[in-house]
């Protein structure tokens, strides 16, 4: 992998990752995925931190990239795939990439434009003019991080794990959340907050 295909720059509690293959259409390698998972697993220490990711250039991401698949390709073809094992192997490798950034608590925006090809059917959430999508992209983590962190990453938890679930079973994983976070010191800071009229002080706990 060429260098500096992923950049990555905080500021303040945002932390902005890009994409940064131009001229492959952002095109995401096995390599640039691995790359990206590290660096968002990482900030996962840091629960005040939101994450912003796009893309540099005219697109935001193509996709996976097709050398990296024809790679594959060949590999699974070869006598060390009999029986299929390596494959699934292989195959559990990068869905275990793409489900670790989904599961961590922290909240990711894609600010994306240009054309989205491949993985971010159903995804989104709002549509901006060009010239305001990074600004807007800017104000929504801004507007997360007026939340209590434990709270956030609870809500996120809860809206994956529940897809598919059926209403009883859901609504029982809520009841449990709610237990824990209604009894935090974040809960009462953030009603102590309100009434006093100031930003509250969330201790994370």
């Amino acid at each position: 992998m060429s260098e500096n295909e992923i950049l990555g720059q905080k500021d303040g509690p945002i932390f902005t990752v890009t994409l940064n293959r131009p001229k492959k259409r952002n095109a995401l390698s096995f390599e640039m995925l691995e790359e990206l998972c590290g660096m968002v697993d990482e900030l996962t220490y840091d629960p005040e931190v939101r994450i912003i990711i796009k893309g540099e250039g005219k697109v935001f991401s193509a996709g996976v990239d097709f050398n990296s698949l024809s790679a594959l390709v060949g590999r699974f073809m070869g006598e060390s795939a009999s029986g299929g094992m390596s494959i699934r192997t292989d195959i559990s490798k990068y869905q275990y990439l793409l489900t670790r950034m989904e599961a961590i608590e922290i909240p990711i925006i894609c600010a994306m434009h240009g054309a989205v090809f491949g993985m971010a059917w159903g995804l989104v959430n709002h549509i901006y003019p060009a010239d305001d999508l990074y600004q807007e992209a800017d104000i929504m983590a801004a507007d997360i991080i007026k939340n209590a962190p434990i709270a956030v990453g609870a809500l996120k938890r809860i809206t994956r794990k529940g897809q598919g679930m059926d209403l009883n079973t859901l609504l029982d994983m809520e009841a449990n959340l709610q237990s824990i976070l209604l009894r935090s010191e974040d809960f009462q800071e953030g009603i102590t907050a309100k009434m006093e009229q100031r930003p509250p002080n969330w201790k994370r706990k």
